[in-house]
């Protein structure tokens, strides 16, 4: 079995996507609240394109997407994630990447194996998904009763369900690694969760507390 261990996701991600033809599902994210030049850290699809063979994307936004065509970006695609076998790409893909929106779908297992169907002979899928089970959010609902409002996921994981998932679903882990928030995680950390992280990070098993988590899969 695969080791989760921290990681810096930008190096992460650089060492998968070098000279590698990538479609990044979900690429217009929170766009038009970012200025690109100064905050290009924050911005995932930049790096993609800037750091792979060819950066593909593909959103359901037409109103971003315009928005990225008009900064240059180009390879966007407007289409369903959950119907994306049926959008006509024009290459296989070596890497898909799913960031931060895999628990929006209801049926993951079927999205993988239509994903599965736009890679290259050795393609590989990355998905970045939050946890639920950080002691931030703990301390908030056990002192507040509050709970992140991701109203939008149809269901939670943590470092090991997402693992039972991807084998149930006919994949194997190549990779797997865990992120706290700061800049060179794409995340925007706030002064309290800088604190936050700090002391999670003194705990053992830290990584069950992580912000999020990284994971590469491939077909068995």
């Amino acid at each position: 079995m695969i080791k989760i261990k921290k990681i810096n996701k930008f190096e992460f991600l650089l060492s998968k996507i070098h000279n590698k033809n990538v479609l990044h599902v979900g690429c217009c994210g929170r766009v038009k609240k970012l200025d690109i030049k100064s905050e290009i850290n924050n911005y995932l699809h930049k790096f993609i394109v800037d750091n792979s063979n060819n950066g593909y994307g593909l959103d359901t936004d037409k109103g971003e997407l315009q928005y990225l065509k008009d900064k240059g970006f180009k390879n966007l695609y407007f289409g369903d994630a959950e119907k994306i076998s049926e959008i006509n790409f024009d290459i296989k893909f070596d890497v898909i990447i799913l960031g931060n929106m895999f628990n929006y779908f209801p049926n993951p297992g079927k999205f993988l194996n239509d994903t599965n169907s736009l890679l290259s002979q050795d393609g590989s899928i990355i998905i970045t998904i939050e946890n639920y089970m950080t002691l931030k959010t703990m301390f908030k609902y056990i002192f507040f009763g509050r709970y992140p409002d991701f109203y939008h996921h149809c269901f939670s994981v943590n470092k090991n369900t997402l693992v039972t998932l991807v084998n149930k679903s006919g994949f194997k882990v190549d990779d797997y690694g865990y992120i706290f928030q700061g800049p060179d995680n794409f995340l925007i950390q706030s002064f309290r969760s800088k604190i936050a992280n700090k002391i999670t990070q003194l705990f053992p098993n830290s990584e069950k507390y992580a912000d999020g988590y990284v994971i590469q899969i491939s077909k068995n």
